[in-house]
């Protein structure tokens, strides 16, 4: 794989962007062999182990030392070892630190793992010191530097995953990806020279996980949607459905709820002809230009690509409520209306639709990509 930085544009222009591809795994690890610290650490950090078999005779442990560990400084990668998987994997992991001593190995037989990863955190157990299993894990580093990956809570600080989830074939998949050719030369001069200290300038790298999946962020405070990541495969969507539902606080009358009626729409995060359902989790309020134009740069392309082409589809969109829209960019005509939305309504509403999507064959291989940014407002897009 090589790696660069692409540049996020704004709404007129394009962004070619690199991505890590992957072959489907057939075998998952063992259901003990996935973990998740979150407690203990705080900031909703999470634990992906990978695991090794239990002989018959060891006994169940404490896992104190896993959160001693965690809480201690570790190390930086070697420089060489860095450099190189930042070339084969395209991200900066100046930040990474390992922790590969006694301590380690202890905690990871308490999680009967040969490694496992909290964040920035990659912990090396006996038998975890190879360079496929360091790629697998620092692959669940740039997986959870994306966002929370899934765990079921026991109790004692710890939360087990699903072996199967797609966190973890991602993984183990990139991992053999990356490892089987010859270290991208481009990617390593880049990243040698990336200084420790700057903020990493790569996106998250996803893998190609090989089923289809759905994942939504769920509703905000506002109750409205906020994100969705999903792989679509050609024959293999699900039902949508146009919108069912407003959020609670959608103006109903008034020369505002008209304008509302008039010129905003429950966007949709997944399309409905790709499976996307008319629920809130699924929808964002947008001007009704902003879907056009999100429909036209974006979800045109990934209609064409799964329903017509049959290629599969990564595809992530977000509402970007870390901004907001003005009245003024509304066009509203009414100063009334555009005081209304300023003091009621604007702070409910994303200021930005982020898009992105990457396209493969049904083997995997990596065909292209784009993303794009729509404005949330009446102006041009």
């Amino acid at each position: 794989m090589h790696a660069h930085d692409p540049k996020r544009r704004s709404e007129s222009e394009r962004r070619d962007h690199g991505r890590s591809t992957a072959q489907r795994q057939s075998a998952p690890p063992d259901p003990r062999s996935l973990a998740a610290l979150q407690r203990s650490i705080g900031n909703a950090a999470v634990v992906r182990l990978l695991g090794r078999q239990l002989e018959p005779e060891e006994a169940p442990v404490q896992r104190s030392t896993v959160h001693q560990v965690l809480r201690s400084p570790g190390r930086p990668l070697a420089d060489g070892v860095r450099t190189e998987m930042e070339a084969r994997l395209g991200a900066d992991f100046s930040s990474v630190r390992l922790h590969d001593g006694p301590a380690a190995a202890r905690s990871a037989a308490e999680m009967s793992a040969r490694a496992y990863t909290s964040g920035e955190h990659v912990v090396i157990g006996h038998g975890g010191g190879d360079k496929h299993t360091l790629a697998h894990e620092l692959t669940h580093v740039i997986q959870q530097r994306s966002g929370p990956v899934s765990g079921t809570d026991h109790g004692d600080g710890l939360s087990v995953s699903d072996p199967g989830d797609r966190f973890e074939r991602a993984a183990e998949a990139n991992a053999v990806r990356a490892l089987s050719g010859p270290v991208p030369e481009a990617a390593v001069q880049r990243a040698a020279a990336h200084s420790p200290s700057a903020a990493p300038e790569l996106p998250v790298q996803r893998a190609f996980a090989g089923a289809p999946y759905v994942n939504y962020g769920g509703v905000n405070g506002n109750g409205v949607g906020t994100t969705m990541h999903a792989e679509l495969w050609p024959g293999q969507l699900g039902k949508g459905s146009a919108p069912q539902e407003q959020p609670s606080w959608w103006p109903k009358g008034g020369a505002t709820g008209t304008w509302f009626q008039n010129f905003m729409v429950q966007g949709h995060l997944l399309n409905h002809n790709v499976g996307g359902p008319g629920v809130m989790k699924n929808m964002t309020p947008i001007t009704a230009s902003a879907n056009s134009a999100h429909h036209a740069k974006v979800e045109k392309s990934v209609k064409d690509e799964v329903l017509n082409k049959g290629h599969v589809v990564e595809y992530d969109v977000k509402a970007d409520y870390s901004t907001h829209p003005a009245a003024k960019d509304f066009k509203t005509g009414d100063a009334n209306v555009d005081a209304d939305i300023d003091a009621n309504y604007a702070a409910k509403l994303a200021g930005k639709i982020h898009a992105e999507y990457t396209i493969y064959d049904t083997n995997g291989n990596e065909l292209r990509g784009d993303a794009w940014e729509i404005e949330n407002n009446r102006l041009k897009n």
